[in-house]
């Protein structure tokens, strides 16, 4: 499946391997596509070739138990149930080569959204660059020449309802707690704009982890556009 870019140099001790995400619906259903799925098999793929080459690494998803896309005004909770039961086409990919379930570490949106209001808590009043304007809080990237919403008003908690990047902040303080170094790739098409609108909001979410103090060593891999063999054609990432 790797076609155009040679990931074997990333492949380093201490790293985290993430793809496939998606979205459980409030009724319990699953938001996958061929692309999400060809995502998770890349991660899958790529962490076989590490532990072929001897290297320390792990497998992650990130699941959105939460029930609402990143765009939405309003990230209200709409999962009662934390229990996430994968379908039968992710264990099927698992199983191709020969990984357990048990190896794969599933990072929960409703838990990344309760980790990043902590973190900011930690720093309201404190950091001069988090400021509330409208009853959001940002963060100033002057770097950037723009700013980043942190959390999003709400009339029950007066620092807000954490708003996506700090979500993504959050995720990468959870896979510090297990590595170095985080791989993730995320499936970018048309087809999966309910799991992913867009690249921004994840790379925001990068923004502010390493602003808070994150030291984990974040690569985003993002990849559409498949071709007739399931093969991915356009293939670009962060680094930095």
């Amino acid at each position: 499946m790797i076609k155009t870019l040679n990931l074997n140099k990333l492949l380093q001790n201490d790293l985290i391997i993430t793809g496939g995400h998606f979205l459980i619906h409030p009724d319990g259903s699953i938001e996958q596509n061929l692309g999400t799925l060809k995502s998770f098999e890349f991660a899958v793929e790529l962490y076989k070739k590490g532990k072929d080459l001897g290297k320390t690494v792990f497998l992650g998803i990130l699941v959105n138990n939460i029930g609402t896309l990143c765009e939405n005004k309003v990230c209200s909770v709409m999962n009662k149930s934390s229990e996430i039961i994968f379908p039968e086409t992710y264990i099927d990919i698992l199983e191709k080569y020969n990984i357990k379930l048990s190896e794969l570490m599933v990072f929960k949106e409703k838990h990344m959204r309760n980790r990043g209001k902590k973190e900011f808590m930690k720093l309201i009043g404190i950091r001069k660059d988090i400021f509330l304007q409208n009853g959001n809080y940002w963060l100033l990237c002057p770097k950037l020449n723009s700013r980043i919403l942190l959390t999003r008003h709400s009339d029950g908690d007066k620092y807000g309802v954490p708003a996506c990047p700090l979500i993504m902040c959050a995720y990468a303080f959870e896979q510090a707690k297990f590595a170095k170094k985080s791989l993730n790739i995320y499936y970018l098409g048309d087809d999966n704009y309910v799991n992913v609108p867009n690249h921004y909001i994840i790379e925001k979410g990068k923004v502010v982890a390493k602003k808070f103090g994150c030291k984990l060593d974040i690569m985003n891999l993002y990849v559409k556009d498949e071709d007739h063999n399931g093969e991915f054609d356009n293939i670009s990432g962060n680094f930095g």
